[in-house]
């Protein structure tokens, strides 16, 4: 009977074993995607902070064009260094769909689709032509032209990328929103 009483505790004392490395690397698991979403949350928070400071920028640079000194902006949108590590993670794992809608990941998709290196290029492109366009109506001292298409071109895009930006920066401040309140 004791081989009984022995070889059950030993069949006890492996199963409890097993009981608690599975309940620690449960708790461990839940904390770090806890730990993860407060960094989704930090990091969509950091992107907002420099869609504001973009916004500034745009601001500066449509005083630029509408103070017709174009010339004196020297300022620069630097898109690529939008922080995306955990979400992409997130996504990757599948961790992302427990706590987002499919139109909240789009949006992230979209946001960091237009600010990326692509994206920094193709506003400063823009910039450097208009930049471009208001030197060579200056120096040929033909104002006019950059009054009749040059000056309301410029206006246009800054117009364009203001809505993107707020339309991003609204957007991104709902999904902060959602993760807080799951």
């Amino acid at each position: 009977m004791s081989y009984f009483l022995q070889g059950f505790g030993v069949f006890l004392g492996v199963v409890a074993g097993t009981a608690v490395t599975l309940f620690a690397a449960w708790i461990i698991r839940v904390k770090e995607a806890s730990h993860r979403k407060r960094n989704l949350i930090f990091e969509i928070g950091m992107n907002i902070r420099k869609l504001e400071q973009w916004l500034e920028r745009l601001n500066e640079l449509r005083n630029a064009v509408n103070g017709d000194a174009l010339d004196s902006f020297y300022e620069y949108f630097d898109f690529s260094k939008i922080l995306a590590a955990t979400a992409i993670s997130m996504y990757k794992s599948g961790e992302l769909y427990k706590h987002l809608s499919h139109e909240e990941i789009d949006e992230l998709h979209s946001f960091s689709s237009y600010f990326s290196s692509p994206g920094e290029q193709f506003i400063h492109n823009q910039i450097s032509q208009h930049k471009r366009f208001f030197e060579e109506s200056r120096l040929k001292d033909n104002l006019a032209s950059w009054f009749k298409t040059g000056k309301p071109q410029a206006v246009s895009d800054i117009k364009f990328w203001e809505q993107k930006f707020k339309g991003h920066r609204d957007r991104l401040s709902e999904i902060i929103e959602t993760l807080e309140e799951k």
